[in-house]
C-alpha cells in the first residue's frame, strides 16, 4: 500500500471517529459504502448486539446513538491505535485496529470499553470507505479465539 492510500485510510478512521463523537450522523454514514455493514459484538462472539447494513440502517443506528448521548448529557469518545493492514488488494484492504471507547460528561471522561475493529475498506469512486466495520469488544475477541 502506498503512502497516499495509508493516509487516506487514516483519514477515513478519523472522519468516522469525529463524526460519531460530534453527532455528525450523515458524515458518519458516508464513511461506509452504500451496502456497508456495521456490527458490534460484546460478549458472545457469534451474536452481535448491533447490526446495521446499508445507509438507511446505519443512519437509524447513529441517530439513536446521538439521541442517547444527548439524553445522557454525554459525548462519545473513539480513539484508534495499532492499525494493522491484514491483507491488501488494489481496491480493498482488510485492517485490524485497536480501539479505546469512552464518553465524557459533566463528571469528566471515562473509558467504557476496549475492543478491536475488523475492517474491510474499499475504494469507491477514488475514495476509501468501510465496506465492513465489525467491532469485537475484548470479551468477545477473547471468546472468538477459544480462550
Amino acid at each position: 500500500m502506498d503512502t497516499e492510500a495509508r493516509l487516506a485510510i487514516t483519514s477515513l478512521m478519523g472522519r468516522y471517529a469525529n463524526a460519531i463523537d460530534y453527532g455528525e450522523q450523515s458524515s458518519w454514514v458516508e464513511t461506509f459504502t452504500d451496502d456497508g455493514l456495521f456490527q458490534v459484538f460484546v460478549q458472545d462472539p457469534e451474536t452481535p448486539v448491533i447490526t446495521a447494513r446499508g445507509h438507511a440502517e446505519l443512519a437509524t443506528f447513529v441517530e439513536g446513538n446521538a439521541a442517547n448521548s444527548q439524553k445522557n448529557g454525554s459525548m462519545s469518545l473513539h480513539l484508534f491505535g495499532a492499525i494493522e493492514i491484514v491483507e491488501e488488494g488494489a481496491d480493498e484492504i482488510r485492517l485490524r485496529t485497536r480501539a479505546l471507547l469512552g464518553a465524557t460528561s459533566s463528571d469528566g471522561p471515562a473509558v467504557t470499553s476496549i475492543g478491536t475493529y475488523h475492517d474491510v475498506a474499499r475504494q469507491v469512486n477514488g475514495e476509501w470507505r468501510f465496506a465492513e466495520r465489525v467491532l469485537r469488544m475484548d470479551r468477545a475477541e477473547i471468546a472468538s479465539r477459544g480462550e
